[in-house]
């Protein structure tokens, strides 16, 4: 008979002191499950329950691993990138309209952001000599 799986609720401000050795345990979300779990080679799990639905990228929680505290972004870039809590709603919907020009294709230069430089816009050597010899260049 297999242990009993250690299943703790994710809270708001939240710092999670792991007394195992992280780099031995498989870190997952399971699919459709909003839990970080870590499973070890003896059947053994610890199962953070909640945990995807308590925190995103922008409010990790600390983890204490062997008494150092090692920040949440931290802790998913060395143990599981793959798994780490996405933005936040906030984020997602600010950055939505960006979208729009997703396609854009660069090769013809920055000329389509029209006047977002306005650097660009500055005459140029090149400008002030044509207006002084009276030449219309359409631009």
């Amino acid at each position: 008979m297999g242990t009993q799986p250690v299943i703790i609720k994710a809270q708001p401000d939240s710092r999670f002191i792991l007394a195992f050795p992280v780099d031995q345990a498989t870190i997952e979300r399971p699919e459709d499950s909003d839990s970080l779990v870590f499973t070890f080679s003896d059947g053994s799990i610890v199962e953070i329950e909640g945990f995807y639905e308590q925190y995103t990228k922008d409010n990790l929680p600390e983890f204490e691993i062997e008494g150092q505290s090692i920040a949440g972004v931290d802790f998913f870039e060395a143990f599981a990138p793959d798994i780490e809590p996405a933005a936040g709603v906030g984020v997602s919907a600010k950055g939505g309209r960006y979208t729009n020009y997703g396609d854009l294709d660069l090769m013809d230069g920055i000329r389509h952001i029209n006047d977002l430089d306005w650097g660009m816009m500055l005459p140029t050597q090149e400008d002030e000599t044509r207006e002084t010899a009276g030449l219309d260049y359409g631009g």
